[in-house]
């Protein structure tokens, strides 16, 4: 293994021999600037070029099969990758996004071609973690049938991808898979049967999605801020999912996966629970009635929706979980129903329009930051004041009877605490 480099005046490095380049062997190497990596190298350690300021350019041979966490981070002038192979390139296994050094090259360099229509060749039959994570001069790219899984991130923030092809042959798409790519169009083979979470997060191009009947998993937010989708189906012979309002359903566990700027949720009881990230980012959403049925809205899941003025939390709902309403900035008051007892870490954070909140009396746990930066906050009334701590300190009834104490206590003076309620 090449473990350590002598790095003074080290400007290109070309390993022709050898079979793993050692943890941080190059690391904060700042005169280097090209390295070339033979064939024979088939493992990349941890932070191995890590910080290495100036290097602009690396030649990845077909050999590396690992490269480890935190590789090519904090390598900011990285412009350019050659590669000779795309079938290797796929089957690397890369640690995080912060091992492949297209976090930071624009180009990717093919037998001397510069990649932005990609052509997976046949005989690949799976597209690893971070494959192309953050390539952002990919344009589109065609996968051959034959091809059964998509990695996680493996097409992350690929922010020209506008077009991809998904083969039949395709079963799974992994976690973040084409998360905030301006894709257009996507078409779900009567294959796949797995959908990671936050895999079409942010696809902002999208403005309709077919679940075929084969797909029995769908990850939390697997669609969520795609804020054009306006259509949403589920093939009649699925019997995980059904779609009802423009709603996505998990049907079994009444699990509302995905909703969207004209969405109603139905009211017939086949919802029970608003999922995490089921509505995040859903720009266009002004209003939402929240039916009786009903019990708990999930992790984020109406976070960044920045136009919604109106919800109505039925007196069902027992939890709001963290960060649920981050950042509804157009909220102006909310009503925590008799029937919530937990109120969620960082709930309403950077509501800035919010004025007046009504805890009920059921409420016995308010998580910390639930109402950090909401600075219109000026009226918060307990429905219960008795029994109050924040933190370590004892609150008196006096204060919290106050409704603008009571508000400055929450969003200012004791927002860092997690408040309980004996």
């Amino acid at each position: 293994a090449i473990d350590f480099i002598p790095q003074n005046n080290l400007e290109t490095v070309v390993l022709t021999g050898g079979t793993e380049i050692g943890d941080e062997a190059f690391k904060a190497c700042s005169s280097l600037t090209n390295i070339v990596i033979s064939d024979s190298i088939t493992v990349i350690g941890k932070s191995a070029f890590y910080r290495c300021s100036n290097l602009k350019s690396v030649t990845v041979g077909n050999g590396v099969t690992s490269i480890g966490e935190d590789a090519f981070y904090l390598c900011g002038n990285l412009t350019s990758v050659y590669i000779t192979d795309i079938a290797s390139w796929c089957a690397i296994d890369f640690i995080s996004s912060r091992s492949n050094p297209l976090l930071y090259a624009e180009n990717l360099y093919l037998n001397g071609e510069r990649m932005t229509d990609l052509i997976i060749p046949d005989g690949v039959t799976s597209i690893g973690n971070y494959a192309f994570s953050k390539y952002d001069s990919l344009m589109s790219i065609e996968i051959p049938d034959g091809v059964t899984s998509i990695g996680d991130f493996a097409f992350y923030w690929c922010d020209s991808l506008a077009s991809v092809t998904l083969p039949d042959s395709v079963i799974s798409i992994g976690d973040d898979a084409f998360n905030s790519c301006p894709l257009t169009s996507v078409t779900l083979p009567n294959r796949v049967t797995s959908i990671g979470e936050l895999a079409f997060c942010g696809c902002d191009g999208l403005t309709s999605i077919t679940i075929p009947d084969s797909v029995t998993s769908i990850g939390d937010g697997a669609f969520a801020s795609c804020n054009n989708l306006s259509s949403f189906v589920v093939s009649s012979g699925n019997r995980a999912y059904h779609s009802a309002g423009n709603c996505l359903i998990e049907t079994e566990s009444k699990i509302l996966i995905a909703g969207y700027k004209n969405s109603v949720i139905p009211d017939d009881g086949s919802v029970t629970s608003i999922g995490d990230y089921a509505f995040l980012g859903c720009n266009g959403l002004t209003r939402i009635t929240i039916p009786d049925s009903v019990t708990s809205i999930g992790y984020a899941a109406f976070n960044g929706c920045i136009s919604l003025t109106h919800i109505t939390i039925p007196d069902s709902v027992t939890s709001i979980g963290s960060q649920a309403f981050v950042n509804c900035q157009n909220l102006s008051s909310i009503t925590i129903p008799d029937s919530v007892i937990l109120i969620g870490e960082y709930a309403f954070v950077d509501c800035i329009g919010l004025t007046s909140v009504t805890i009920g009396d059921g409420v016995t746990s308010i998580g910390e930051g639930a109402f950090s930066s909401c600075f219109g906050l000026t009226s918060v009334v307990f429905e219960n004041p008795n029994g109050w701590i924040a933190g370590i300190t004892t609150l008196s009834v006096m204060s919290l009877s106050d409704p603008a104490t009571a508000a400055k206590y929450l969003s200012d003076t004791y927002y860092r605490d997690a408040w309980t309620r004996a």
